[in-house]
């Protein structure tokens, strides 16, 4: 039918647990620092990018929009929504100066410890299955593959 698979990925379920760190700064809504690390970390097409940001700037509170600057510019940021006992994370990214750093793991760390004050006890999220150095990251903090999945396209 002209359909092609392509980006497999991985959604995984896991504890809440995380400590917060005073560098890592958590508001209640994106900003435009946070929509700069967004664009510039990854995003190949702008179109789509602001779509995921306006979607982001829909999730209903609690919802936390987590980001940590360096030299007084943003370097990595990180979002999640809670819903009763569970969180969603979205929107990891990294400034690709500033990856291989630990940062995303202090900004996965702060979004459960938010999670967690907010009353989330299980977390979940999706990566590319490609990208194992953030399937490491969530790994080592418990999370594990529910499941994974394509997403397919006219070639």
């Amino acid at each position: 039918m002209g359909y092609a698979a392509h980006t497999e990925t991985v959604m995984m379920t896991g504890p809440v647990v995380g400590q917060s760190d005073v560098s890592v700064q958590v508001a209640d809504a994106v900003d435009e620092a946070f929509e700069r690390v967004f664009i510039a970390a990854g995003a190949a097409d702008p179109g789509d990018a602001r779509e995921r940001l306006e979607a982001l700037g829909r999730i209903v509170p609690p919802r936390g929009f987590a980001r940590i600057d360096i030299a007084g510019a943003p370097a990595a940021i990180g979002a999640c929504a809670v819903e009763g006992e569970w969180t969603g994370v979205f929107g990891m990214r990294t400034d690709p100066e500033h990856r291989r750093q630990g940062l995303a793991r202090r900004i996965f760390a702060a979004l459960m410890a938010f999670s967690r004050a907010a009353g989330a006890r299980r977390g979940y999220l999706q990566v590319e299955a490609a990208n194992a150095p953030a399937i490491a990251l969530y790994r080592e903090a418990g999370f594990e593959a529910a499941y994974r999945y394509r997403y397919w396209s006219r070639g």
